[in-house]
């Protein structure tokens, strides 16, 4: 949510193809790589609490804090079948990156 009170969201799809300027800010990006803290959350996406526990909680306790990249979901279950309680969303938030704790070896095999 921003200081305006309007909430931004970035929605993913996997095109292969280029996307040509338009009024409604759709660009074709790439989702960088790295590492991503992981949650599967069970049922309807109004209340996702896999998000929750993800950041408040399971981040926290491993002493990990939340990168400025966004965090992004996948329905794994969707489709005008499927009932709230039968949804499957995956949340990927990707923590901080931070510097390499040991010196890698100087000689290579």
């Amino acid at each position: 949510m921003t200081s305006t009170g309007v909430t931004n969201a970035k929605f993913c799809l996997s095109v292969d193809f280029e996307i040509a300027p338009n009024p409604f800010d759709i660009v074709r990006s790439i989702i960088p790589d790295g590492r991503c803290a992981t949650a599967r959350h069970l049922g309807s996406s109004l209340r996702n609490t896999a998000a929750e526990n993800l950041d408040a909680v399971w981040l926290s306790a491993i002493g990990e804090t939340v990168s400025s990249l966004q965090q992004f979901f996948h329905d794994v279950s969707v489709g005008l079948r499927v009932q709230g309680s039968e949804m499957i969303t995956d949340q990927y938030l990707p923590p901080k990156q931070h510097p390499c704790r040991h010196q890698p070896s100087p000689h290579r095999p």
